[in-house]
């Protein structure tokens, strides 16, 4: 399951790995990748990862629902989008939702992805 590879890269200490180009892993998730930004895991529990991607004041969030139903989650995002900001997707089923108490809600079709944007 992802959330058991998600659950190594989740805790204090070192780790790498080439193919995402992850250099550092620090506390809480947050791993510094190169120049390019940083990662931090926001879900990784069961069949369901998610995790946001920050350069200067933009941020991607990326969710992947690998289970053979729907699953429905709250995604904590107030350490990248205030409330009220509209979230839209770029990639996966379309969404109309925003930011309310610092999560954003969605359902994620079986075996399906999204990467959410603000807009």
């Amino acid at each position: 399951h992802l959330g058991r590879v998600a659950q190594r890269f989740g805790g204090g200490g070192h780790a790498t790995a080439d193919a995402a180009n992850l250099t550092h892993l620090g506390e809480g998730g947050q791993v510094e990748v190169g120049d390019n930004g940083r990662f931090h895991i926001l879900h990784a529990e069961g069949d369901l990862f998610a995790f946001a991607r920050s350069l200067d004041d933009t941020t991607l969030i990326t969710a992947v629902n690998v289970a053979t139903s729907p699953v429905t989650f709250n995604l904590p995002v107030s350490d990248f989008w205030p409330d009220g900001v509209p979230v839209q997707s770029l990639f996966g089923p379309a969404v109309d939702t925003a930011v309310s108490s610092g999560v954003i809600h969605l359902t994620l079709p079986a075996r399906s992805g999204i990467v959410l944007a603000t807009g």
